[in-house]
């Protein structure tokens, strides 16, 4: 695991931000920080270091803060001791923490996602998977026999290639893809929406061994949320060179809702399994996923030729207002319930 050596920066995103550490005083939210991040960029302060040492008057001035966000601020900033006590225990756990401040944290999450990327990630394993190129598999959590069939195939092209496999390791397709992958003897990146010290468990000798990360950006000891787990497919998207949908339902569930966030966005290209009555697929090649067959998976056909088509052929043609992810979370009159029904 690399060393934690985390800036200033890094420091004091980890004391206003989140819930790194738990407080009486309420952290920012994501679009908060974003509000507080281009105000100290256009001040002489610049970068959210210059908060450590700044009056209470000159933040309200520069930043054009009320004093009630100036004193949740500072608040904020006295919990430092308890961030360092935190990234400590951590460390000793095996885990790792990165922010946007750092050099290592993967600059592709703000060139696709932008304001929505991450601002912190929590990790073990090995780090250095996130510098080669990762293709993900996705599907549902009740597979069938034929559907696991398929997946394996899938992760054999993506294993003889020298592809990293990234999944988020549900039940069904994606933890058939991931067994079968380090059975092959190849790398996995596990992105976890949530229990990451539990999957570090689970897969401590892969860890060990360097084959594995296991990543997140909630805490280690989360609990599952349904929201969270759409939140951590986007950045799967984000992340990876392509995604093989093995098998989709209509309408149906976060896999569905994921998918077609990512055929909104372009995050990535979407390679869809459209074999016998894959109805589900055939809908998502339609809003914009690339058709194959498994007979294409099958042959000499590389993922990369796969994904080379011509942009006039993958038409976006889903509902341009299909809500966002992003939108949702920000939305406090939309229940979690409702994701599940998309």
């Amino acid at each position: 695991m690399r060393q934690i050596v985390l800036s200033l920066n890094s420091l004091v995103l980890l004391c206003l931000y989140g819930d790194f550490v738990e407080s009486d005083v309420l952290p920012l939210t994501n679009s908060q920080w974003n509000q507080l991040e281009f105000k100290l960029a256009h001040s002489t302060l610049k970068q959210p270091s210059g908060l450590l040492d700044c009056s209470d008057e000159e933040m309200m001035i520069q930043l054009v803060l009320s004093e009630d966000e100036v004193h949740q601020i500072k608040k904020r900033l006295s919990l430092m001791q308890r961030v360092l006590v935190q990234l400590a225990c951590y460390e000793r756990r095996g885990i790792g923490v990165v922010t946007k401040f750092e050099e290592d944290y993967p600059d592709v999450f703000y060139q696709r996602l932008k304001k929505n990327a991450p601002l912190i990630l929590y990790y073990c394993g090995n780090y250095q998977l996130l510098n080669q190129e990762a293709v993900s598999i996705a599907g549902p959590v009740h597979s069938t026999k034929q559907m696991n069939i398929n997946t394996r195939h899938v992760v054999d092209k993506v294993f003889q290639e020298g592809y990293h496999l990234m999944t988020s390791a549900h039940q069904g397709c994606e933890m058939i893809g991931l067994v079968h992958q380090l059975r092959l003897g190849g790398h996995v990146i596990l992105f976890a929406a949530n229990d990451l010290a539990r999957k570090q468990y689970e897969f401590l000798k892969f860890i060990h061994n360097q084959r594995m990360l296991v990543i997140s950006h909630r805490k280690p000891d989360s609990e599952y949320d349904v929201v969270e787990s759409v939140v951590r497919n986007s950045y799967i998207y984000a992340l990876c060179t392509t995604n093989f949908v093995i098998h989709s339902e209509l309408n149906t569930g976060a896999l569905w809702f994921s998918a077609m966030q990512n055929l909104k966005h372009r995050w990535s290209k979407m390679l869809a399994i459209v074999d016998d009555d894959f109805y589900g697929n055939a809908k998502l090649v339609e809003a914009g996923a690339i058709p194959v067959t498994m007979e294409k998976v099958l042959s000499e056909c590389t993922i990369e030729e796969m994904m080379e088509i011509s942009k006039q052929d993958i038409g976006i043609h889903q509902d341009s207002e299909q809500i966002s992810i992003f939108d949702f979370i920000e939305d406090e009159n939309l229940e979690a319930e409702e994701i599940e029904q998309i």
